[in-house]
């Protein structure tokens, strides 16, 4: 067994086995490509925001730096007050596409903006109609729901969400040059183990290398 390797020995070995790494990488980036391109089904993001206040009218026009504090940690109530079973059985209900509460919360995703008083409502799905529905279900719900259980907050609609258009995943370069690199590290470790485990005697610096012994002498190769 060969222990005493040091990184230029591997780098040498590496460079001597190239075409293995090489072939490592473009099968495994050709595998991951072809999975993601025509085996995994393609999915549409579609998004809404809700702005959240602490009070439910104004008596000021003036900003006050408390209320807006308040409404920021407000988001995080919401989140998950909206986040419960019983909201997503409502927008199961109301939206009619047919998924269960479950499916929702895999599906549908909030989430403060960048620490402000927005929340965003996010649906990724495999139908973009559906995706759309979805955000749009859980805007006009949610001023609702929140009102229900929480007295004295408001929410009113930014943005609502737009059909999508393109993908949004998968995202199959990336996952391409993951599997790419993942199946070269694969096959540079194999051949770092093989090394490893190869015992044999190959020439006369891996005999001094491995063995305290003088080398009298060496057979030339004879052609």
């Amino acid at each position: 067994m060969n222990t005493k390797l040091t990184v230029l020995n591997v780098v040498q070995l590496m460079l001597k086995r190239w075409w293995i790494i090489l072939l490592a990488f473009i099968i495994g980036g050709g595998a991951f490509f072809a999975y993601n391109k025509y085996a995994v089904a393609p999915v549409y993001t579609s998004s809404g925001s809700l702005f959240v206040n602490n009070v439910r009218e104004k008596k000021t026009e003036n900003v006050n730096m408390g209320d807006m504090t308040t409404s920021q940690m407000l988001v995080w109530t919401y989140v998950e007050l909206l986040g419960s079973n019983t909201f997503f059985t409502q927008v199961a209900e109301k939206s009619g596409l047919g998924y269960t509460p479950g499916q929702l919360s895999r599906m549908i995703k909030l989430a403060p903006k960048n620490e402000t008083e927005i929340m965003l409502v996010t649906a990724v799905c495999e139908n973009p109609e559906h995706a759309q529905i979805l955000v749009n279900t859980v805007l006009e719900a949610a001023p609702l729901e929140i009102d229900r259980i929480i007295k004295g907050g408001s929410t009113e609609v930014v943005d609502y969400a737009q059909l999508p258009t393109t993908p949004s995943g998968p995202k199959i370069m990336v996952n391409t040059m993951i599997g790419a690199i993942f199946f070269a590290a694969i096959a540079a470790g194999l051949i770092l183990l093989v090394e490893i485990l190869d015992n044999r005697v190959k020439d006369e610096d891996d005999l001094t290398q491995n063995y305290k012994y003088p080398v009298l002498g060496t057979i030339p190769d004879i052609d």
